[in-house]
C-alpha cells in the first residue's frame, strides 16, 4: 500500500509537470491552479488558491493563512475502472498536508466544506515553514477511495 501511495504522488507531480511545463518548486512562480487527477476512482479535481478574503492569488504563501477552493468532476483520462454516474459524488473530500522529513503537519487543522455540487472549500490552510511538503487529497465515493500526494516544496 505504501508503495502505491508514493507512486501516485510521483505520477501526479509528472501530470502536472506536463501539463503546466513546471513542478512545485518556488511559490513565487506558480500557476494559480492545480489538476489532481484520481484515475482509481474516475474523477480529477481543480484546485486553486485564494487568500483569505476569497481572491484567487498565485502559488502557497509562507506561514500565511489561505484557502483553496476544489471542483471536482469526471476524469479527463482514460482510467483502467468502468466509472459509471453513482462513482462521480463524491461522498467526502478531505485535504491534509505535512512535512514527511521534519515528521510533523500543519499547525492548524484546515477545514473542508461543500459549497455546491462537486465544489469544496478548504479554509485555513497554513503551510508555517519553508522546505519539503506533502499536498493529501483524498476522495472517498460510495465505491471506491483514493488519495493522491503532491509534493511541494517552499
Amino acid at each position: 500500500m505504501r508503495n502505491q501511495i508514493y507512486a501516485c504522488r510521483w505520477l501526479v507531480c509528472v501530470r502536472f509537470a506536463v501539463a503546466t511545463g513546471c513542478l512545485f518548486g518556488n511559490a513565487h512562480g506558480m500557476t494559480d491552479s492545480l489538476r489532481v487527477e484520481f484515475p482509481k476512482c474516475g474523477l480529477r479535481a481543480d484546485i486553486v488558491t485564494k487568500d483569505i478574503s476569497g481572491k484567487s492569488r498565485k502559488g502557497f504563501p509562507i506561514n500565511k493563512m489561505f484557502d483553496l477552493s476544489a471542483q471536482l468532476g469526471p476524469s479527463s483520462k482514460l482510467t483502467e475502472v468502468q466509472v459509471d454516474a453513482n462513482k462521480t459524488l463524491p461522498v467526502r473530500f478531505t485535504f491534509d498536508a505535512r512535512m514527511h522529513e521534519h515528521n510533523h503537519g500543519m499547525v492548524v487543522k484546515p477545514r473542508v466544506a461543500q459549497v455546491g455540487d462537486g465544489i469544496f472549500t478548504i479554509a485555513g490552510v497554513k503551510l508555517h515553514m519553508e522546505g519539503k511538503w506533502e499536498l493529501l487529497f483524498d476522495v472517498k465515493t460510495a465505491s471506491c477511495e483514493e488519495r493522491q500526494i503532491v509534493a511541494l516544496t517552499l
